[in-house]
C-alpha cells in the first residue's frame, strides 16, 4: 500500500473520566406501603411532606384506580382480617 495510514488513539490521561454526582438519598418523607390481597395490590404513596396518594393495581387486568383514605383502609383492614 501506498501512502501513510492513519490510527486514532485516545489519550487516556486527557479524558475527563469523571462519573456524574450520585442523587441525593430519599428523604424519609418518601415513604410507601403495599399491601397484597391477589389480584390487587394497594399502594400508599408518600410523595412529600403532607401528601398521600393511594392506588389499586389489578394485576391481573394491569389497570390502576385511585382509592379515597377510606377505602385504603377497608383494603387495609380486610388484608389485616385475612391473617
Amino acid at each position: 500500500m501506498s501512502g501513510g495510514s492513519s490510527s486514532a488513539t485516545l489519550d487516556i490521561e486527557k479524558m475527563d473520566l469523571r462519573l456524574p454526582p450520585l442523587p441525593p438519598p430519599r428523604r424519609p418523607s418518601h415513604r410507601q406501603e403495599a399491601i397484597i390481597l391477589a389480584p390487587f395490590v394497594a399502594l400508599a404513596l408518600h410523595p412529600r411532606p403532607g401528601v398521600w396518594e393511594y392506588v389499586r393495581v389489578n394485576m391481573y387486568e394491569l389497570g390502576v384506580d385511585h382509592l379515597s383514605v377510606v377505602e385504603y383502609i377497608r383494603f387495609k383492614e380486610e388484608h389485616i382480617d385475612r391473617e
